[in-house]
């Protein structure tokens, strides 16, 4: 006798199996199509339709009593477009700041309540930041994450926040950086993931005037700290000609920044500038 994992795993496998019958080719298919082609009684295969369709993935017509893909299924290839779009957008202003500053600049996104690095470009120092691509970690600490979490649903950044298990001083500290992110742009932290490093993000955003990315400088303190504000004016300008090209208005990007410059250091430390 299956165990209930067991059962839950294969009625996933069938589902998945029935979603990739559809094509540019086969955009629709009735039950007795689809049992055929994934050699399932009708019965099951009627119970794994509607399943899908309670959570969008599957459509019924009505007059034809076929099924077509959701708009669920549309939402999934667009998220995935979009990462695509936003590696080859950012890439070649990415470059740039890279030669303007001879620092590393990396891009990240939030995947399952978890910053990841997806494009690199490391600093030809030999003393320099590196982060491998796809590398995993917590939102609530270091300038990449925090910028991300920032802009987040509030009801998400409860949750993450939560799982985090922070002290009421850490969880209030953490609050007010958000808050101060959301207001200039962008965010400096000095050795907050990782000792003696300085990493300055700021907020990449879609046409929607959502957030989809965060892009990041980061290196040694004693290279970054004389010359941290040109970086901090550098990161910001990066990230607003990506959040341009991937098709936010201007008028808006300036609406949510409308107070100017002003230089966001993590309260947590102190760092001299001019």
């Amino acid at each position: 006798m299956k165990s209930n994992e067991q059962q839950l795993v294969q009625s996933v496998e069938r589902a998945l199996d029935i979603l990739s019958l559809f094509s540019i080719e086969q955009q629709t298919l009735s039950v007795s199509e689809i049992a055929g082609k994934v050699n399932l009684p009708k019965s099951t295969v009627f119970r794994l339709l509607s399943t899908l369709k309670s959570k969008d993935f599957i459509e019924k017509e009505p007059y034809s009593q076929r099924y077509h893909l959701g708009y669920k299924v549309y939402d999934l290839g667009n998220a995935y477009a979009i990462r695509l779009d936003l590696r080859k957008l950012a890439y070649p202003i990415m470059k740039e700041l890279h030669h303007t500053t001879g620092e590393t600049v990396h891009l990240n996104i939030l995947d399952s309540r978890e910053r990841v690095c997806v494009e690199q470009i490391e600093s030809t120092h030999q003393i320099r930041s590196s982060i491998r691509v796809g590398m995993r970690s917590s939102p609530c600490f270091g300038a990449a994450g925090k910028v991300l979490l920032a802009f987040s649903p509030e009801n998400e950044i409860t949750k993450i926040i939560k799982n985090e298990n922070l002290t009421s001083e850490q969880e209030v500290s953490l609050k007010k950086e958000l808050k101060a992110i959301r207001e200039t742009g962008h965010i400096v932290t000095i050795g907050d993931r990782i000792e003696d490093k300085i990493s300055i993000s700021a907020p990449i955003f879609d046409s929607y005037g959502d957030v989809t990315a965060g892009l990041s400088l980061s290196g040694p303190i004693e290279r970054l700290k004389v010359r941290i504000e040109t970086l901090v004016e550098d990161t910001i300008y990066a990230a607003k000609t990506i959040s341009l090209k991937m098709g936010m208005n201007q008028a808006l990007y300036q609406e949510k920044f409308n107070k100017g410059f002003q230089l966001n250091i993590s309260e947590n430390v102190k760092i001299q500038t001019n």
